[in-house]
C-alpha cells in the first residue's frame, strides 16, 4: 500500500515513511492511495473476534509488500524518496520490501494492541453505545496509541534510532500516548495540554508518569498545541537535528486502527436491524474520519451522524461549502475543543473535494452544555447508565434522531439541501434526492462512547446527583506529584525544549 500527502497525491510515500513522518514533508496528512473493498459481505466476518477483524482489515494498508507486486511495473521513481542516485531495480525491490510491516511482526503488534474489548450496550429499540474505553487509560484513543507505538518500537529497534514523539492533546490523546510508550528507551514523548481546559484526572493521568514522558501545561487552548507541533513538523531545519513523529490522529497509525471498532460494533447488530448509523462525537474529526474509510472499504452502513459541542467548524462547512477555522471555546466535552480540525482535510481529500457526497454521508450538529449535562442526568434516571460529556452529546443527536421531540432547525445539510420534518421525527436531506433517517422501524443508531465517566467525575457527580465509584487504575493518579512545565504558545520556546537530545 503506498499513501499520499492530502496536498500532493502525485507523491508517494510508503507506509513505515508515512508512520515516521508523522505530517508530510509538505504539511498535509496522509492517506492510503486506495481503500480496498473488503468489507461488503458482514455475514462472512460475523464471527470474527476483535484482535482478529483487526488483522483481516489492516493487513492490506500495513503488510509487508510481496515479491509480485514489484514485477506490476511500478514507477521507478515512486519508492525512491530515499535513494539520492538513479537507483536501479535491485535497490527498488530492496525499498519495497521494506515498505511495510513484516507478517510476523504485524500479528504481534495486533496481538498487542487489541487485547482489551469493546462492549456494545444496547439501550433502546433504536440506541446502543459502543464502550471504547475499556483499555489502559479508559478512553477511545487506546486503540490508536498503542497500535502507533508498538509500530514505532519495532521500527525504530530495527534502525537503531532515537525519536522524540510530539502530541497535543485536549485531554485524553496525550495520557493514551503516553502510557503506549512509557518505558521505551529509543522514545521520548512530549505532550501538550491547554492549561486549565482538561480535568483534573486527565491532567494527573498526563502528568504523574515521569520517565521518557515530558508534559508541558501551554497558557493557550488545543489549537494553539496543535499548531506548535505542526509547526515543529514544517521546520526542516530542526528536522535534520532531531527525529520527529507525531502521535496526534494526523498520524496515519493512529487513523487506521480505529476502523476497526466501528467494523466490530456494525457486526454485533447489522443481523437485528434493518440500518446501522453511527453517532459519533467529533473534535479533531480523526474518529469519524476513520469511520467513513470502513464505508469505503464496503461495511454497509448507513449515515455518520457528527456530534458537536459548542465548536462546530465541522456543521459550518457543511452548510457553506467553505471550511473556515474558528476560535476555540471551551467546554466540558473538552477532547472535542477543537475550532480548526486538522483531519477536515481527510475528509474532504476522501471524497475529492466534493462538499455535495460529503454531504450525503456526513451530517453535524452542535450542542451546548446545559444540554449535555441534562442528558448525563437524563440516561442515569432512565436507564441506570453512566455516560461522559462527550458520549451525552453523542446521544443527544441520537435521541433527536429517533425522538422527534427536538429541533433541528440547526442540523447542517448544505446549502442547497432540502429539509423536511415529520410527525415522527423523520426527515430528509440532500439537494438531488432524499435520505430519510429517524424513526423508521428498523433504523439504529449506535452511539461512540469515547472515554469512561469517571475521567470527567465532577460533572458527572453534577449531573446525576451522586457520587460513584472510580476505577482503581484512574484512583491511583490522583495521589500522584504533578510534574509539568508551564509554558507560553510560543514557537521559538518550543523549539528550544524539542531541540535538545533525545
Amino acid at each position: 500500500m503506498r499513501y499520499y500527502s492530502t496536498r500532493n497525491p502525485k507523491k508517494f510515500y510508503t507506509f513505515t515513511e508515512a508512520v515516521k513522518l508523522g505530517l508530510a514533508p509538505d504539511g498535509g496528512l496522509f492517506l492510503p492511495e486506495r481503500i480496498p473493498s473488503i468489507l461488503q459481505k458482514p455475514e462472512e466476518l460475523k464471527e470474527k473476534s476483535l484482535p482478529e477483524l483487526a488483522h483481516y482489515f489492516l493487513e492490506p494498508f500495513v503488510s509487508e509488500i510481496e515479491k509480485e507486486v514489484f514485477a506490476t511495473g511500478i514507477e521507478k521513481e515512486t519508492f525512491a524518496s530515499e535513494i539520492e542516485k538513479e537507483p536501479s531495480a535491485p535497490e527498488i525491490e530492496k525499498k519495497l520490501f521494506s515498505s511495510g510491516i513484516k507478517k510476523e511482526v504485524f500479528a504481534e503488534i495486533i496481538e498487542k494492541t487489541f487485547n482489551f474489548p469493546v462492549e456494545v450496550t444496547t439501550l433502546s429499540d433504536n440506541l446502543s453505545v459502543a464502550e471504547l474505553y475499556h483499555g489502559r487509560t479508559l478512553a477511545f484513543k487506546d486503540f490508536g496509541a498503542r497500535f502507533l507505538a508498538n509500530t514505532m518500537e519495532h521500527l525504530l529497534r530495527q534502525e537503531g534510532k532515537k525519536c522524540k514523539i510530539l502530541v497535543a492533546t485536549s485531554g485524553d490523546t496525550g495520557s493514551a500516548v503516553a502510557n503506549g510508550f512509557l518505558g521505551m528507551e529509543n522514545v521520548e514523548v512530549v505532550l501538550l495540554y491547554p492549561s486549565g481546559m482538561v480535568s483534573k484526572i486527565q491532567e494527573q493521568q498526563l502528568t504523574t508518569m515521569g520517565e521518557n514522558i515530558t508534559a508541558l501545561e501551554v497558557k493557550g487552548n488545543f489549537d494553539d498545541c496543535q499548531r506548535l507541533v505542526k509547526q515543529a513538523f514544517e521546520d526542516s531545519e530542526l528536522r535534520k537535528k532531531v527525529y520527529l513523529s507525531s502521535a496526534n490522529s494526523i498520524s496515519i497509525a493512529r487513523l487506521l486502527p480505529q476502523t476497526v471498532y466501528y467494523i466490530y460494533a456494525f457486526l454485533q447488530l447489522f443481523e437485528k436491524y434493518e440500518r446501522i448509523n453511527f453517532v459519533v462525537p467529533s473534535g479533531n474529526l480523526g474518529n469519524i474520519t476513520a469511520g467513513l474509510l470502513t464505508k469505503l472499504a464496503g461495511l454497509p452502513v448507513g449515515r455518520f451522524f457528527a456530534a458537536l459541542n459548542s465548536n462546530k467548524a465541522l456543521a459550518d462547512y457543511l452548510h457553506s461549502g467553505v471550511f473556515e477555522a474558528r476560535a476555540t471555546i471551551p467546554t466540558i466535552s473538552n477532547a472535542m475543543d477543537v475550532g480548526n480540525p486538522s483531519n477536515i482535510e481527510r475528509i474532504v481529500a476522501l471524497f475529492n473535494g466534493d462538499i455535495e457526497r460529503i454531504r450525503t454521508e456526513v451530517i453535524a450538529k452542535s450542542y451546548g452544555d446545559p444540554e449535555t449535562l441534562a442528558k448525563i442526568g437524563d440516561i442515569y434516571n432512565r436507564y441506570g447508565y453512566l455516560i461522559d460529556p462527550h458520549t451525552a452529546v453523542g446521544v443527544l443527536f441520537a435521541e433527536e434522531l429517533t425522538g422527534g421531540t427536538a429541533n433541528f432547525g440547526s442540523v447542517a445539510v448544505g446549502s442547497k439541501g432540502s429539509f423536511s420534518v415529520g410527525s415522527k421525527g423523520s426527515f430528509s436531506v440532500g439537494s438531488k434526492g432524499s435520505f430519510s433517517v429517524g424513526s423508521k422501524e428498523g433504523a439504529h443508531y449506535i452511539v461512540i462512547s469515547t472515554a469512561h465517566p469517571a475521567k470527567f467525575y465532577e460533572d458527572v457527580k453534577k449531573a446525576i446527583g451522586a457520587e460513584f465509584q472510580i476505577p482503581p487504575r484512574l484512583a491511583e493518579c490522583l495521589d500522584k506529584q504533578k510534574q509539568s512545565q508551564l509554558v507560553d504558545p510560543d514557537y521559538a520556546v518550543f523549539r528550544e525544549i524539542i531541540a535538545k537530545s533525545v
